[in-house]
């Protein structure tokens, strides 16, 4: 099973962009057969306030929005800075994926040289073994992206 998610920040109430965004996420996983997480961006811990936090779900689900799951990002913060330490002294980074995922990979590819400055690209998982996996060394970070189970073994 496929998921996607919607992650509203915990700043304020609910308010019409957040239902719009809402309906766009679950229009999409309807669509694509995908079910909708909720994982709460709760980053800026100046602003964040428990009772946001908490009016959340709730005000969701009083518009027929329910989720998979729902989580708060700092509590991955640990797993973020896990795998931050194994990317961060690679002079290069390849993010892969096949289909949608493929646009995926060239955002994170992007969003790593943005914030890293470590050479990054992205490749549709199909090409990877024509000339570029020459590239690829012991210490270089590859990340796949699937969303599709079906093409996961392609």
């Amino acid at each position: 099973m496929s998921f996607t998610r919607f992650a509203p920040s915990p700043t304020g109430y609910l308010h019409r962009g957040h239902l719009l965004s809402a309906l766009f996420v679950f229009a999409a996983a309807d669509y694509f057969g995908c079910r909708v997480r909720l994982r709460i961006e709760d980053h800026d811990q100046s602003r964040a306030r428990q009772e946001y936090i908490e009016s959340i779900p709730v005000d969701l689900a009083r518009f027929g929005f329910h989720f998979e799951s729902i989580s708060l990002q700092s509590n991955r913060y640990a797993l973020y800075e896990k795998y931050a330490k194994k990317i961060y002294k690679s002079e290069n980074a390849f993010f892969i994926g096949r289909q949608i995922d493929f646009g995926l990979c060239e955002e994170g590819s992007l969003k790593l040289k943005e914030i890293s400055y470590i050479n990054s690209s992205a490749f549709p998982s199909g090409e990877l073994k024509h000339g570029t996996i020459s590239l690829v060394t012991e210490n270089t970070p590859v990340l796949s992206i699937v969303s599709d189970k079906n093409i996961m073994y392609k």
